[in-house]
């Protein structure tokens, strides 16, 4: 089971959320036909979860395109996630 921690509970945490210009990493969902786009800090992204730190810093596709693609789930899940 992979541990969560809560980082936007926060107000710089919440603005470094809506902060395009400086992130570094792109979270693609596609669900039911349809994708949306968030933008992501590797850095946080890797402090709050082992899965991501795995797919961040090792030899696998999302290190490397700096892109993370989630299927079958929906946006609001992962907006709620981030």
């Amino acid at each position: 089971m992979c541990e969560l921690r809560n980082f936007y509970g926060n107000a710089a945490g919440t603005r470094l959320f809506f902060n395009e210009r400086d992130s570094d990493v792109s979270i693609r969902v596609e669900w039911e036909g349809q994708k949306w786009q968030f933008p992501g800090h590797k850095l946080v992204l890797c402090i709050m979860s082992d899965v991501f730190r795995t797919m961040l810093e090792t030899d696998m596709i999302e290190k490397n395109s700096n892109t993370i693609t989630i299927k079958d789930c929906s946006p609001f899940a992962v907006k709620q996630f981030l």
